[in-house]
């Protein structure tokens, strides 16, 4: 369009974004009973290949045992010192990691393809043969005690540690607390049963993704044979079930020294399969999940009570619940109480319109596509979806469900499912400056 006819008053045309699906990944069986799933992606010479074990946090009967296991993976082999290994990851331009979640244990190698020969045996070598050196451990254990000592000092992670206590309850797993003298507790005897449990007796799932070729999917190959488990050991997944309250009730963590108090309230909801669950996640958008939506103007924007709050859907396998998060001065928790009430009641008394709720079409809708960017974050979201026990094609259904949803339909979904559904509210921060009822 010529400048001399550009209306600087009339907004560009806004088109909806096409429904895109997850590109398809190749699934290989392998001779040893596991499986090797590609995705084939990507312009650059590049790869990641991750091994995982459906092992985590929650089937661990010490968290610290296995967060330390897995920070000395890099120590070294039974014939490679941590110096070494670490020379040969970086000259090559490789990253390694080990981590757990809550299911789950993982060995993530990042590589340049042609580095692939030479790194792959390497991180074979640190799974099948680690040292495990005890004077690496004692320092990784007072390392990561002194992380935990000052992480427990934070109002935020008191707040989260009482919200998962009121969510699941006090004696659940997923409500463990790890303490410097756990840590140190910790033996390399442990440290190695652990290691056997996991890496030596269990089947894996590798997932690769890059630029992908049939030289790397055969190293692959080669690959998983040399970490094949000595014995196959299939466990059952610790599922620790929230428990869903009769009524709202609020908890206290009191923090004297604090000038801020975090805000955390969980609301179990109904299953991810339920018909509304899709509609009540673009009610959940709307009330706090972009930077425009319903909580952040209110309480950030217009009250300044806060620099941010947020209220996600989550799904787990020990279920689904909202979750609203922020933290704010000790002198403003009880208004930010009742400003988080009162937006919840207008979802009803002032239900989402259509205007609203093409925002969050396109704002939601930019959110779930983005995942495409890079062959990496893809998998990614293959990984969680297989974590959690969710069907792949719950991505393209997504996001027709946000495409086709009416203003009318999400506030029913609202209404049936949460606007009245008690309220676990965890609070810690210095209580008695706080106007919190």
């Amino acid at each position: 369009m010529p400048m001399s006819n550009l209306d600087r008053t009339v907004g560009p045309d806004i088109r909806q974004l096409p429904v895109m699906p997850l590109p398809a990944l190749d699934i290989i069986d392998l001779p040893n009973g596991c499986k090797l799933k590609v995705l084939n992606s990507g312009s650059q010479d590049v790869s990641r290949l991750s091994v995982v074990w459906r092992y985590g946090f929650l089937e661990s009967d010490s968290v610290e045992t296995l967060d330390e296991m897995n920070a000395l993976m890099t120590e070294g082999t039974e014939t490679m010192s941590s110096a070494q290994l670490a020379d040969a990851f970086e000259f090559n331009g490789a990253w390694v990691k080990s981590e757990s979640g809550r299911h789950f244990t993982m060995v993530s190698v990042y590589a340049l393809n042609h580095t692939v020969e030479r790194i792959w045996p390497l991180v074979a070598d640190m799974i099948v043969h680690p040292s495990f050196p005890e004077a690496s451990r004692q320092t990784i254990a007072e390392k990561l005690g002194s992380a935990e000592r000052l992480s427990a000092m934070k109002v935020q992670t008191k707040a989260n540690q009482l919200c998962k206590e009121m969510l699941f309850g006090r004696d659940s797993r997923m409500a463990r607390v790890k303490t410097p003298e756990a840590f140190r507790a910790v033996t390399r005897g442990e440290i190695l049963a652990q290691h056997q449990r996991i890496m030596r007796s269990m089947p894996f799932t590798i997932y690769l993704a890059g630029r992908i070729d049939a030289v790397l999917i055969e190293r692959a190959k080669e690959f998983a044979a040399a970490i094949a488990p000595v014995a196959y050991v299939s466990e059952d997944l610790i599922i620790s079930r929230i428990s869903k309250p009769e009524r709202s009730r609020t908890e206290w963590k009191d923090d004297p020294q604090s000038l801020q108090t975090a805000v955390r309230i969980a609301i179990p909801v109904i299953e991810r399969t339920h018909p509304d669950s899709n509609l009540l996640r673009w009610g959940i958008y709307a009330l706090g999940g972009h930077f425009g939506s319903r909580l952040m103007s209110n309480i950030r924007e217009e009250k300044g009570y806060t620099y941010g709050i947020n209220a996600i859907l989550a799904h787990r396998h020990e279920g689904e619940y909202v979750k609203i998060s922020c933290d704010c001065d000790n002198r403003f928790t009880g208004d930010v109480l009742k400003e988080i009430d009162g937006e919840i009641r207008r979802l009803a008394d002032d239900p989402i319109g259509l205007e609203e709720l093409e925002i969050v079409r396109s704002s939601a809708m930019s959110n779930i596509l983005e995942v495409l960017d890079s062959p990496f974050s893809i998998m990614d979201l293959y990984m969680t979806y297989d974590w959690s026990g969710i069907d792949a094609s719950t991505y393209v259904e997504r996001q027709r469900s946000l495409q086709t949803a009416t203003p009318q339909e999400v506030t029913r979904a609202l209404r049936e499912h949460f606007i009245n559904a008690p309220r676990l509210i965890a609070l810690a921060g210095r209580q008695d400056q706080s106007s919190a009822e």
